[in-house]
C-alpha cells in the first residue's frame, strides 16, 4: 500500500476472481438495485449485499482483505490516532455495491462524513473493473486522482478534508464496492 496525503492505494488488494464474482452478483441482483439520480449523482446501488445468502463466501473475503489493508494503512501512518487494527475490525460498517454507467457516477463534490453519517472516520472503495477512459476518483484539496483498476483498494479519511467525486466524464461502466469504518461504542 502506498499512502499519500492520507489516501491509501493498494493495487491488487483483491483478486480478479473476487472482483468478477462481485460484478456477476450485482448483475444477478439487478432487481434489488436502487437507481439514484440527483443533481450530484447518477448511479445504481445495491446496499448491504452481505444480507444475501449467496454472497456469504465473497463477503468473508472482502472483510479479510479490509483487515489486511487497514493494518497496512495503520502501519504506514504510524497509527496517527487511528483505532488499533484489532479494534477497527469491530468498526467496519455494512457496505454497498455500485455501478455508474456512461455519464454517471457520484460526480458532485462531497465528503463521506456529515449530518447523516457523523461517525464515519474512514472510507474504503474497491474498484471491481478497469475503466480505460476517465472514470477516476478525484480528491479536491489533495489535487490527486485515483485510476479505476480492478482489485485496487483506496482508503481515505471520511471528513471534509477529503472532498472527492467521480470524474464526470465517465465513458464506460464502472463497478465499485464501497463502505466505511464507523466509530461506535463497544
Amino acid at each position: 500500500m502506498y499512502v499519500d496525503q492520507f489516501i491509501g492505494i493498494a493495487d491488487n488488494a483483491a483478486s480478479d476472481d473476487l472482483c468478477d464474482n462481485i460484478v456477476r452478483f450485482f448483475k444477478k441482483k439487478i432487481d434489488n438495485v436502487r437507481h439514484v439520480r440527483t443533481a450530484l449523482r447518477d448511479d445504481y446501488s445495491l446496499c448491504e449485499p452481505e444480507k444475501y445468502q449467496s454472497f456469504t463466501a465473497d463477503d468473508a473475503e472482502i472483510f479479510d482483505m479490509l483487515d489486511t489493508q487497514y493494518r497496512e494503512y495503520h502501519k504506514q501512518l504510524d497509527g496517527m490516532g487511528l483505532p488499533s487494527p484489532e479494534l477497527a475490525k469491530k468498526f467496519v460498517a455494512p457496505y454497498k455495491l455500485q455501478r455508474a454507467s456512461k455519464g454517471g457516477g457520484f460526480y458532485g463534490w462531497h465528503s463521506e462524513q456529515g449530518p447523516g453519517a457523523p461517525k464515519r472516520f474512514l472510507t474504503w472503495m474497491l474498484y471491481l473493473n478497469d475503466v480505460h477512459a476517465t472514470g477516476s476518483t478525484e480528491f479536491l484539496y489533495q489535487k490527486m486522482e485515483t485510476i479505476p483498476r480492478k482489485g485496487t483498494l483506496v482508503i481515505w479519511p471520511a471528513a471534509f478534508t477529503h472532498i472527492h467525486r467521480s470524474n464526470p466524464n465517465l465513458r464506460e461502466d464502472k463497478y465499485i464496492a464501497t463502505g466505511w469504518w464507523n466509530l461506535r461504542e463497544l
